[in-house]
């Protein structure tokens, strides 16, 4: 019988991390959303802000390095920068 690995760590490479990041950063954000269902209150909409800006963040880097696509990095960069001078302006107001 052979034995199945779920995760080789030989297949595994720094190459890819930003990706890794990626999907930590979505499956954060998913779970902030619906905490955020269940208490209601401001510093759930802030971290919901910031996590949202770093997965932009994170996202335009892997269209810029890995995918190659030049217009939907700006669009993301554009967005993330929005969001956290959005967060910048709550905290400071």
């Amino acid at each position: 019988m052979r034995n199945v690995e779920f995760f080789d760590i030989k297949t595994f490479s720094l190459k890819n991390i930003s990706l890794y990041i990626q999907l930590f950063l979505i499956i954060c954000l998913f779970g902030t959303i619906v905490a955020s269902i269940f208490i209601k209150n401001d510093i759930m909409t802030l971290i919901i802000q910031i996590i949202l800006a770093l997965t932009m963040l994170i996202m335009a880097y892997n269209n810029k390095k890995i995918y190659k696509r030049k217009y939907m990095t700006y669009i993301y960069l554009a967005f993330s920068v929005i969001l956290i001078g959005s967060v910048i302006v709550d905290i400071v107001w």
